[in-house]
């Protein structure tokens, strides 16, 4: 399909690697089956890993979507193996749905092509999501290759990013950027499946459950674990989150609570103005973890298992924290409980939470720890 000059519009069928195996066939797979207890019936839900290969395809690293060598097939990299609904869950990017599981996709004219085998990531905005998305699916793909194959990456990576995957061995060397704004060919580019599901919706009986967030707990075990081993083992610390440096979702009474905290063997952290190496420390020796909802508690996949996760909640809140923190069996606490009917994704209001519930939410968690710690 013919578009702007700078543009390439394609039509294309939206599917998964279950779906489309003449586009993309498995490498390797495997397939974990998680309960969920929910009230007082448990749910088991069909989690898949895996590394899949695509030959010839057409990839953008601001896209979601990986187009298949037939330009008719974009894949996603979906965990679930079901049909997709043609929404937000759709890994893919598209401007207008169509008929018929298409949707049309915008890609920038092709500037490059990639002889060989690479890595294809999806790199969004949002440290959050890139901790979830590219440092998880770097580790899952080399994992289960067993290989150090590269990695594309967007020209435009900050020195931040870089950091992150530092922290897994990944170093320039391993690297082959691509224009950001641009759109690459790949002799063979080898996807991974999601780390996540947001938004997870299962039918019990004749209702529905919202899941909300899950997170998939084989790889992101085996990295906390090597994150644990290189990382963990040091004084034990109580971190609270500050957000006082972002423009939304501040915490107006911050200093009434982080004095309380003090008194507790709280630490308060600004993550901003700590370095990667400094971050992936103070959460690989946390114990207990609190904070307002934000990216932020995206690094509790560094934490050990056991550690206490407390979110204060807010309007926003699409329960990532609580996601993380039960695959990787950590306790969760929230302060400040929204009612799902306030919940708005856009909102950038800032609180004043209790700092009693605070404060009680927070020896409730001590206790948890045993009594060693307190």
């Amino acid at each position: 399909m013919s578009g702007p000059d700078d543009m390439i519009v394609v039509d294309a069928r939206l599917e998964t690697p279950f779906r489309a195996p003449e586009v993309a066939s498995f490498v390797k797979a495997s397939r974990t089956v998680i309960q969920i207890e929910t009230d007082a019936t448990p749910i088991k839900i069909d989690f898949h890993r895996y590394v899949a290969l695509m030959e010839d395809a057409t990839y953008s690293p601001n896209r979601l979507g990986v187009l298949g060598k037939d330009k008719a097939t974009v894949v996603s990299a979906h965990p679930f193996n079901i049909g997709l609904p043609l929404d937000g869950m759709a890994f893919g990017f598209s401007e207008k749905i169509l008929e018929n599981r298409k949707i049309r996709l915008h890609y920038p004219r092709l500037n490059i092509h990639v002889e060989g085998a690479a890595i294809c990531l999806y790199y969004a905005k949002g440290s959050a999501v890139f901790l979830r998305d590219i440092l998880l699916g770097a580790f899952r793909a080399r994992r289960m290759l067993g290989t150090g194959l590269p990695i594309l990456v967007p020209d435009d990576l900050n020195d931040r990013q870089r950091a992150f995957l530092e922290v897994l061995g990944i170093g320039d060397k391993d690297l082959i950027p691509v224009p950001a704004s641009g759109t690459v060919t790949v002799s063979k580019a080898f996807i991974t499946s999601r780390s996540f599901a947001r938004d997870v919706k299962v039918k019990v009986g004749p209702s529905w459950r919202n899941l909300r967030f899950l997170m998939e707990p084989e790889d992101t075990g085996a990295f906390n674990k090597t994150m644990q081993d290189r990382h963990g083992g040091g004084p034990k610390r109580r971190l609270y989150i500050s957000r006082a440096d972002a423009s939304g979702r501040r915490i107006l009474n911050e200093n009434v609570i982080v004095d309380r905290l003090k008194r507790l063997g709280f630490e308060r952290l600004v993550l901003a103005e700590m370095s990667v190496p400094e971050i992936v420390s103070a959460f690989a020796n946390a114990e207990i973890i609190l904070s307002p909802h934000g990216s932020g508690l995206t690094n509790i996949l560094f934490s050990p298992p056991g550690a206490q996760v407390i979110e204060i909640d807010h309007p926003r809140s699409d329960f990532v924290a609580h996601g993380l923190s039960r695959a990787l069996g950590q306790g969760f606490h929230i302060v400040g409980k929204v009612p799902d009917s306030a919940r708005e994704r856009a909102s950038q209001v800032s609180q004043s939470p209790n700092p009693d519930e605070v404060v009680r939410v927070v020896k409730g968690a001590i206790d948890r720890l045993g009594p060693e710690t307190v």
